[in-house]
């Protein structure tokens, strides 16, 4: 199972993604953090200053997801949430001149968006906006209040627009957590398979010692 854990920054994510993979751990249910692949681009690099780099962003999270090797996954980020922010970006970085050649790379960004979006099983985006303060990797004027909640608006228009399955959750509330482990067992139940009756066995098995 794969399970996305999304949100404008300050909302959260990060932070409910590492206590939820921490609580399916202790419920031993195997599972695997994948923190967020940005975070760690912009504390190597810096921030993106051209547009190609949000292009390895999307790349960089989605070839992340696919080295796990548990059971399960969770994930802080998601490359659907890169074109989010490269629609909002891309045309403040580039001038007119230019812009036939970077609708290629939006047009790209959108296809991986799509791959991704499809490839959680469980997909929570997280709604609740904290106000914004410096967290080591951005800089508190990075992102306004304001930008953040644009941004949250922006995935979830995203996510509707490609009838895309999520959950809302508000990471300041006790009971996100609770509801959030309760949306995965039910989702384990239903994948998990069925064991055979007797009948079933029984039929099964004359069927193959008969001639």
């Amino acid at each position: 199972m794969k399970i996305c854990v999304i949100g404008s920054p300050s909302t959260g994510k990060s932070v409910f993604a590492r206590t939820l993979s921490a609580e399916m751990g202790k419920r031993g249910i195997n599972c695997e953090l994948v923190q967020e692949y940005a975070s760690a681009y912009i504390q190597q690099v810096g921030a993106p200053e051209q547009a190609w780099e949000q292009l390895v962003i999307s790349i960089g999270q989605y070839l992340s997801e696919q080295k796990t090797t548990r059971d399960h996954m969770v994930t802080d980020a998601a490359a659907f949430a890169t074109y989010v922010y490269a629609q909002r970006a891309l045309p403040k970085m580039i001038n007119s001149r230019v812009w036939p050649k970077y609708r290629h790379l939006l047009d790209m960004l959108r296809t991986l968006a799509r791959i991704s979006a499809e490839s959680y099983d469980l997909i929570f985006l997280l709604t609740h906006v904290f106000l914004p303060r410096q967290d080591g990797v951005r800089l508190e004027t990075h992102l306004s209040y304001d930008e953040c909640k644009e941004i949250n608006r922006d995935m979830e228009v995203y996510l509707e627009s490609e009838r895309v399955a999520y959950h809302r959750l508000k990471a300041n509330s006790a009971k996100a957590l609770g509801t959030a482990i309760q949306i995965i067992e039910q989702r384990l139940l239903i994948q998990s398979p069925q064991p055979k009756s007797h009948k079933e066995s029984d039929r099964l098995t004359i069927g193959i010692r008969s001639p």
